[in-house]
């Protein structure tokens, strides 16, 4: 571990990151805190209570975006050192996270219904709306298109004007699982995890299923089958390998799924975890990373499914949200935990043990004025 902090506040969905990997921005029921990310100490915090399971946006620019919750309602903006850019406190209170299209606009949707389109100065582009409430991250197709979850999970697309194109899907086994994202695939075809554990694959013109892969049957599911049954087989959203070849989903189950771009399964993984709505991640060199909760903690695997290393929390009851940048692994639990973990030394911590060696002990150096622990050299506190 690189460092741990808490934040009393608690964290239920992943830290932003700020552009330069050097702030981490956590919403709260208490508000909006931002920690440094090389050492864990609180740089500031706004107060306000935001919807806590809604990951602070980040754009390029270090714009920090968040959303509220009961009693803090509205889309707002702030600097990279806390200071309010804009904010629409009409737009009453939230449950999803703002995303940014691929022409660099916000997109948002409140628990009342209403959806916007807006400039990153918050000037409204145009709303639209659907009857219930907005739960789950909004999938933002190549051109703009916009994919919305409606509670308890009818999909609804819009095009790039707000125009509905298609939906809602009513059929439950067409629904999303609440509180998954929708995924747009660069090359337009839109995924989905669906409350029959399964994984939808949609005609982003029409939103006719192209593929659906069921976990309970362990396959694509052929005309005549059975709908799948329960909802905690597969409840995170998909996330794809970097060269879009692989979709990779779990549950609350413990079981981490591999399919390729047609449906069909790869391989399957027990995590010994049980796996949040946001909890599978993948980085640019192709590792998996899988957060969940009791145990709170996070596993790493390749490509392949073989477990990397894995890191658990102290607290068997923990539930965790992962972010990744880099080398380093954030865990943050919603009793006020937060980890920073080196992946590479996780890594070779594993790779130590399966040869059955011990991890060497840390050099301890105490000079003038500083020590070494490591390799990290530290100023030396007097007194």
């Amino acid at each position: 571990m690189v460092w741990s902090a808490r934040i009393p506040e608690g964290a239920q969905a992943p830290a932003g990151i700020s552009p330069d990997g050097g702030a981490l921005y956590f919403s709260t029921d208490r508000g909006l805190v931002a920690l440094d990310s090389k050492a864990g100490a609180r740089l500031w915090n706004v107060p306000g209570a935001l919807s806590r399971y809604a990951t602070p946006l980040v754009d390029s620019d270090g714009t920090v975006y968040t959303v509220g919750g009961y009693g803090h309602a509205g889309l707002r903006a702030y600097t990279s050192t806390g200071k309010q850019k804009w904010s629409h406190p009409e737009m009453g209170t939230f449950q999803s996270p703002p995303v940014l299209t691929p022409a660099g606009e916000l997109v948002a949707g409140n628990y009342q219904g209403e959806i916007w389109r807006l400039t990153r100065d918050g000037e409204i582009l145009w709303s639209g709306s659907v009857p219930g409430h907005v739960n789950g991250e909004f999938g933002i197709g190549p051109g703009g298109e916009v994919y919305a979850v409606e509670d308890p999970g009818k999909l609804h697309a819009f095009g790039p004007d707000g125009e509905r194109t298609w939906g809602p899907l009513e059929e439950y086994q067409d629904q999303v699982h609440i509180g998954t994202g929708v995924v747009a695939t660069p090359e337009g075809p839109v995924l989905t995890t669906g409350w029959s554990s399964n994984v939808h694959c949609r005609d982003p013109r029409t939103g006719q299923s192209l593929w659906e892969y069921s976990a309970a049957l362990g396959r694509r599911r052929q005309p005549g089958d059975e709908s799948g049954w329960g909802n905690t087989l597969l409840s995170s959203t998909p996330a794809l390998s970097p060269d879009g070849k692989t979709i990779y989903v779990a549950g609350m189950g413990g079981l981490l799924t591999a399919l390729d771009r047609d449906g069909n399964k790869l391989w399957a993984v027990e995590t010994g975890l049980e796996v949040p709505h946001s909890g599978v991640q993948v980085v640019e060199d192709g590792t998996i990373y899988v957060g969940g909760e009791r145990p709170g903690g996070v596993n790493a695997y390749n490509p392949d499914g073989e477990l990397l290393w894995s890191y658990h929390t102290k607290d068997p009851n923990a539930n965790a949200a992962i972010s990744v940048r880099g080398n380093l692994v954030y865990l943050a639990t919603s009793q006020g935990e937060v980890h920073a973990l080196s992946a590479d030394a996780l890594a070779h911590r594993a790779e130590l043990q399966g040869a059955g060696k011990e991890e060497p002990v840390p050099r301890i150096e105490v000079g003038e004025g500083y020590v070494v622990i490591g390799s990290v050299r530290l100023p030396r506190r007097r007194g």
